[in-house]
């Protein structure tokens, strides 16, 4: 007698409390397991055999579920009619490397709805964006145009409401992805950075996928001598000089709202804290400024970082001491109009701050006579102007809290290299 039955497995525990969902396979009164998906008890619905609507892929794993349920019934059915030639560990193979029957856009919706439960709205729009244009290239249809009413539910991708117009995984090719590179950048006119993001998309949905076991690496469009060749375009940074950077702490507007003092203020600690991300300097406390340190846990990342107060990060905090209280123990005083129980409102109140932020900048730049365009991102860019290569790539790794040293290297070549050149020029021709 042989039987299957999808159970959520009662052996050990993973590392994290989850356990498998797991199809249970009975030879002989022999039980065998194929792990499909971890996942908590809470999770889990045992009377339906199903993931609950909790878990943020239950759609994906449950589909998955079923389209094993239902091999293994039919395999088992044949083993049992003494017809074929499958064994136990013929079934057992056969199952584990079982495809869903998943498409682009299922996983891709996945993809973007993380990110609006991150409270990430807008790059959670822009990625649906893309969407649209990978869609309409497949299509040859404008995806607008297509769908002239269609309108976003809470917190799902747009891609949710289109039945029966997907894309196989299969039909992503390396053909497919030159193509559409072309397509993109001839038809669409979007910039290389642009078309590179596009691509990064697609790969990122594909290895989803694949570690879903979704789909396998065999025809994986991004590797081997024709696969697709993934190059990030270069791109011209621009940072401020020291002289520049001069002319902007004298500059004043005036102007009756304190806001471009904010402004100001605000890009002088994020040069002085290492070229620390302004949404991360407007959400400083002073709980976190020690004597001689500041301590913070960045955004982007989640990790620790410690940088020490110079002079003029002193000359800046001493200006908002007093208004500690009515800042709500924030320096800068946006963050203080959150309601810091709704993670949407604290992002809408960065983002507001940051876009008036950058137009007070533009005016700074103006009144100190700074031909550049000046917004918050730039005091990143200038630090790793300003460090060049005065401080050792290992420390700057630190200092910018990037995993892999390689990342430090491609971001600080720039800066590097503009040194180095200008002097070998100076070398040359200084005679």
């Amino acid at each position: 007698m042989a039987s299957s039955k999808i159970v959520l497995f009662k052996g050990k525990k993973l590392s994290d409390g989850s356990r498998f969902v797991a199809l249970r396979l009975t030879f002989d009164r022999k039980h065998k397991f194929v792990f499909i998906e971890n996942v908590f008890e809470n999770q889990w619905d045992a009377a339906n055999k199903l993931v609950n609507r909790s878990h943020t892929h239950y759609k994906r794993i449950n589909n998955t579920i079923k389209a094993k349920d239902a091999l293994a019934a039919d395999l088992i059915l044949q083993y049992e009619s003494g017809k074929s030639d499958l064994t136990p560990e013929k079934i057992i193979n056969t199952l584990k490397d079982v495809k869903s029957s998943e498409t682009f856009f299922d996983f891709f919706s996945d993809y973007v709805e993380e990110k609006f439960k991150k409270n990430q709205d807008h790059e959670a729009a822009s990625l649906d964006g893309k969407g649209k244009n990978i869609w309409s290239f497949f299509y040859d249809k404008d995806f607008n145009a297509e769908f002239p009413n269609l309108e976003r539910e809470n917190e799902k991708s747009l891609f949710r409401k289109i039945v029966n117009k997907d894309i196989k995984f299969t039909s992503i090719t390396p053909s497919f992805l030159r193509n559409l590179a072309i397509y993109l950048e001839i038809e669409s006119e979007h910039s290389e950075r642009s078309v590179f993001n596009h691509m990064n998309v697609i790969r990122t949905v594909y290895n989803r996928a694949i570690e879903a076991k979704a789909i396998t690496r065999e025809n994986y469009p991004f590797s081997g001598k024709n696969g697709y060749k993934m190059r990030m375009p270069e791109s011209q940074k621009i940072a401020l000089e020291e002289n520049e950077v001069l002319a902007l702490e004298k500059a004043k507007l005036k102007e009756k709202t304190d806001t471009w003092i904010h402004a100001k203020n605000s890009w002088i600690l994020s040069l002085c804290w290492g070229g620390a991300r302004i949404s991360d300097v407007l959400q400083t406390k002073w709980e976190q400024i020690n004597p001689e340190s500041l301590t913070y846990v960045m955004g982007k990342n989640n990790k620790p970082v410690e940088v020490p107060l110079v002079d003029r990060a002193k000359k800046i905090l001493k200006y908002y001491e007093t208004y500690k209280d009515e800042n709500k123990g924030y320096i800068f005083p946006e963050m203080s109009k959150a309601n810091l129980d709704d993670p949407k409102d604290i992002n809408i109140k960065l983002k507001n701050a940051i876009r008036i932020y950058n137009v007070w900048l533009k005016e700074l730049a103006e009144e100190a006579g700074i031909k550049k365009s000046l917004n918050n991102h730039l005091a990143r860019h200038t630090f790793g102007n300003l460090s060049g290569d005065k401080i050792p790539i290992q420390t700057l790794q630190l200092i910018y809290r990037h995993s892999d040293i390689q990342t430090t290297i491609n971001y600080q070549r720039h800066w590097m290299n503009k040194q180095k050149v200008g002097e070998a020029v100076k070398t040359v021709m200084n005679f």
